[in-house]
């Protein structure tokens, strides 16, 4: 005979920092003493692994155009088209170049980074954890 099968859990819109220990366990029908074995089992299947999807890598490209989404970089590019209208060539051609040096050193460095090895745009918990001797 097949074990009754607990109905699925509806935790939307619950405001889980605003509970007491208590009422968050009894939300996810579990105890302080965890799940058993056989109820671990079924929510793993009916909800698959407990794991964030990884996050979508970018192109070359696009970490390269990402490297001029800075605040300091607008006002940069802003100055040097202000500099560009007032005829000021040497002036616009300085603040292009260290913009343009900027954005280069940085995908760099995070193409660099990238190539390192597990560097994905985020810290993973495990990675955290290795690298501070947790």
């Amino acid at each position: 005979m097949q074990a009754a099968r607990t109905p699925a859990l509806d935790l939307s819109g619950t405001d889980w920092h605003a509970l007491d220990i208590e009422a968050a366990l009894a939300a996810l029908r579990s105890d302080r003493a965890g799940l058993t074995p056989a109820e671990a089992a079924d929510r793993l299947q009916r909800f698959g692994p407990n794991r964030l999807r990884p996050p979508r890598r970018h192109g070359p490209l696009r970490r390269f155009l990402l490297q001029f989404h800075n605040i300091l970089i607008y006002i940069l590019l802003v100055a040097g088209c202000a500099t560009a209208l007032l005829g000021h060539w040497v002036d616009t051609g300085v603040i292009l170049g260290v913009v343009s040096i900027d954005a280069f050193i940085g995908f760099l460095q995070k193409q660099w980074a990238m190539n390192e090895g597990g560097y994905d745009d985020t810290v993973s918990a495990d990675r955290f954890a290795t690298d501070c001797d947790v």
